[in-house]
Formats: C-alpha cells, structure tokens, sequence
C-alpha cells in the first residue's frame, strides 16, 4: 500500500467519525440551537419565493450570463485554436444551464407559493369542519337558550 492510499484510507476513516458524532451530537433535543418542532408558516413561504424570484434568481442568471458572455469572447479570441472551439462548445452548454437554472429557480418559487396556499386552504377547510362535528355533537339548540 502506498503512502497517499495510507493517506486517503485516514482521511475516509476521520471524517466517517466526524460524521458519526455530528449525528449523534445532534439528536439530543436541542442540541442544534433550534427547535425541536419543525414549523413553517405560509408566510415564511412566500417570502422564500420572494427572495427566489427576487434576487437569487436575477442574481445566478445575471452572473451566468456574463460568465457565458465572457466565454464567448475568449472563443473568438481563440477562434483557429482547438482550445477556442472547445470553450465555444463549453459557452453554449453553459448558457443552455443557466437558462434551465433560472427555469427551475422559478418553478421553485411557484411551487412555494402554491403550497403556501394549499396548505392554508387545507387547514381553513379542516378548522370548518371540525367546528361543524363539535357543533353536530352538541345537538341542536333548544329555542330561548341561545347565549
């Protein structure tokens, strides 16, 4: 066995450790510094689809197009060169990535505020219901014994 395999068969063995007493560090409750419920209101999932569509989407588009502008440029520089012709082909898949990027970072957003919605609705509806069973057990109301 050579020294880096040596190397590498300690590093795997560290960080299989790690791991394992991250986990069970953070099993105890409230060990991560959080808490223990997992709770997300619809609110802090719109304005997740907010930041989505507001400034991270603009944000990895805007920083992809550019890097696809800048390697289109350093193609036609390189225009003759194997090289060139290899980072024109890497510019286009670039640009059809970051169009799919954008696409999904969107698709996110919607989805966000879909089951924002969704769920509220669903719980509206469930609040109604259980109020209409807990008024249907109470049996109906005797004439002048309104509160």
């Amino acid at each position: 066995m050579s020294d880096w395999d040596v190397e590498w068969a300690a590093a795997k063995a560290a960080a299989r450790e790690e791991t394992t007493r991250t986990r069970l560090n953070a099993f105890e409750p409230g060990a991560g510094g959080g808490s223990t419920d997992l709770t997300v209101t619809p609110a802090a999932k719109e304005a997740a689809a907010a930041y989505l569509e507001e400034e991270l989407t603009p944000a990895v588009v805007g920083h992809g197009v550019r890097a696809v502008s800048l390697s289109v440029n350093a193609a036609a520089r390189l225009s003759g060169w194997q090289c060139g012709t290899g980072l024109a082909e890497t510019a286009r898949t670039w640009q059809h990535k970051v169009r799919a990027v954008g696409e999904w970072l969107t698709a996110e957003a919607e989805a966000l505020r879909g089951v924002a919605g969704s769920f509220g609705a669903q719980e509206g509806q469930f609040v109604l219901d259980v109020r209409r069973s807990a008024s249907a057990l109470d049996g109906p109301t005797p004439p002048g014994s309104e509160h």
